[in-house]
């Protein structure tokens, strides 16, 4: 649960209370900021319940939890190892166990609520690109001031929470439906993973208040890159439908890193560093020119669906400069796609990432109406904040 190393060692508590009992385990020595096989070294489960005179719970060997519970329908309700006692893994499994017992019911007139969560603080090492850094937290924590109260709350708030998502589900259903009959349960599933994919964190300024500037952070699937643009991109028009101003969090991060990036870039980099939670950026010129195009139509694209979408206008007003630069770059590069010569006289031809191979020369139709509608989409920014010049010039 909270390594991919079996050999890890673990320690565990319970924490019982009037109204709620919550296991939550972790590793001894936590790793910030570290995964083996995909799964992160710094995290802290929790398994939660609603606490009521029916509910019992117990912590131990879990083989010995699981005949117990089997031989007398119940977990007991007794600590078996008080208090935060080190375990190893693979030498004895340690096991968390909830049980509610019913008595002899032939059904129930309100569910029965577990809950099962990962937790990790800081969430995110963001690096600004100039060099600096800072530790932020899921945004959750702006709301709760013990991790108690957020699970407690989050158990609490099941019927609302299950109605509204009921309610989600259908609306996206419909709507994609009337779209399409084919597609609409793709739909609905695609939104989950999409959301699920992302980390909305915040962070503490000086005087230990939190922030109001959110950041949200996604990891591709299958690697640890953060924020690519082409993942990006395509789950954009679900943030969009869902709360354009996530759209907005999205797209923060990698405008900011790149507005003060030293080296600075003519054109947009595909990622922010494939060391996910550490988006510390990506200053690569042979894995970052090869997606210029692609990366730099995508941003600017994204930049204008979400002040169209959400109404505002801040972020290209603020990184206005930034996506001038890249809308130039995609002018005297959208039609010519060879990158340039480096140093070591190497010579890459540009990558379209949806058709996952590189371009043949100059010859990729998919980058050049990239790049086009980039270039359209730059000058209905420039339209937007009145920049008269340079909207004819994109034009």
């Amino acid at each position: 649960w909270v390594s991919g190393d079996d050999g890890s060692e673990v320690i565990w508590k319970t924490t019982p209370g009037n109204d709620l009992v919550f296991h939550q385990v972790q590793r001894e020595s936590p790793e910030l900021m570290q995964e083996i096989n995909d799964q992160a070294e710094d995290a802290t489960v929790y398994y939660a319940m609603a606490n009521s005179s029916d509910v019992t719970w117990q912590t131990g060997n879990a083989a010995f939890i699981r005949n117990q519970f089997t031989s007398n329908l119940t977990t007991g309700g007794k600590l078996r190892h008080p208090g935060a006692e080190l375990q190893g893994h693979q030498q004895d499994w340690p096991g968390f166990a909830l049980s509610a017992d019913f008595g002899n019911i032939s059904a129930i007139s309100t569910p029965v609520v577990w809950a099962l969560g990962v937790v990790r603080d800081p969430a995110i090492h963001y690096g600004f690109g100039d060099g600096s850094t800072q530790q932020r937290s899921s945004f959750f924590w702006t709301q709760y001031n013990t991790i108690g109260d957020a699970i407690g709350a989050f158990v609490k708030d099941f019927p609302n929470a299950l109605q509204r998502a009921v309610e989600l589900d259908q609306k996206i259903t419909s709507d994609a439906l009337s779209i399409s009959q084919d597609y609409a349960d793709l739909v609905s599933l695609s939104v989950r993973q999409t959301v699920g994919s992302i980390d909305i964190t915040t962070s503490r300024g000086l005087s230990g208040q939190w922030n109001t500037s959110d950041h949200d952070f996604m990891k591709s699937v299958g690697d640890t890159l953060a924020n690519p643009t082409e993942f990006m991109f395509a789950a954009f028009p679900a943030f969009l439908y869902l709360n354009a101003s996530w759209a907005g969090f999205l797209l923060r991060p990698g405008l900011h890193q790149q507005s003060i990036a030293i080296p600075t870039s003519a054109y947009a980099i595909p990622d922010l560093g494939s060391l996910y939670p550490s988006p510390l950026g990506n200053n690569s010129i042979a894995s970052t020119e090869a997606l210029a195009i692609e990366s730099s139509g995508n941003m600017i694209i994204m930049a204008l669906a979400h002040a169209k979408a959400s109404g505002d206008g801040s972020l290209i007003s603020r990184y206005y400069t930034l996506l001038k630069s890249w809308a130039d770059y995609l002018a005297a590069n959208a039609l010519n796609q060879q990158c340039c010569t480096f140093l070591l006289s190497r010579t890459n031809n540009e990558l379209n990432s949806d058709s996952s191979i590189t371009s043949d020369g100059q010859n990729n139709p998919n980058l050049a109406i990239k790049g086009i509608i980039g270039i359209r989409a730059m000058g209905e920014i420039s339209q937007i904040l009145g920049e008269l010049m340079t909207r004819r010039d994109s034009r």
